[in-house]
């Protein structure tokens, strides 16, 4: 077997840069120096994603990293619809105060990005004292976090597809190639 092409070595670090956030952009940059567009960067890592050989090294790196932390689309899904439902009450007691860690629930625990936490003292030197300790916790976005995910898994191609057609459409009405919009008052017969 020869030696692989430049080329071939470009597409194969493209596509193990693309992997690490699908952002063709910045991986394009990171592999192609020289391009100092992101008008550029975004197009020429368009087309390399639509071809099927850098595909094919795509899918193969990310059925790879999936293996080897042995997540299933199963559980991400899973993961996904345990987030959208996690309740606020499930992270605190009746009286209102935050439950002990270990007493939350996995599924809230796994929505908990960090813990504000504000101190009150009383005193001064020796004589000061911890008056109160009051902790907020931060939730994940639960809804951009499932909007990733599913732009991810391509859950939205379809109403991606339907807007591009809109756009093409209006584009052609505005340039006079169209005899109007679908449905609208302007189409002619």
């Amino acid at each position: 077997m020869g030696k692989r092409s430049t080329f071939g070595r470009r597409h194969e670090a493209f596509a193990s840069e693309y992997v690490r956030d699908h952002n063709g952009t910045r991986a394009y940059r990171a592999i192609y120096k020289s391009v100092k567009s992101d008008d550029v960067a975004g197009a020429a890592a368009a087309r390399l994603l639509a071809t099927v050989k850098v595909r094919r090294m795509v899918d193969r790196l990310e059925a790879a990293a999936g293996a080897r932390v042995n997540v299933s689309i199963d559980e991400l899904l899973r993961t996904s619809v345990a987030l959208a439902h996690v309740d606020p009450v499930d992270l605190f007691n009746a009286d209102g105060s935050l439950r002990p860690i270990q007493e939350i629930p996995r599924h809230a625990r796994l929505a908990i990005v960090g813990l504000d936490i504000s101190e009150e003292y009383a005193g001064v030197g020796k004589k000061r004292r911890l008056v109160s300790r009051h902790m907020k916790p931060r939730l994940l976005d639960k809804n951009s976090a499932l909007e990733r995910l599913f732009k991810y898994k391509g859950m939205f191609s379809k109403d991606n597809e339907q807007k591009a057609d809109v756009i093409r459409q209006f584009m052609e009405a505005v340039s006079g190639r169209s005899r109007g919009l679908p449905g609208s008052d302007t189409e002619k017969p």
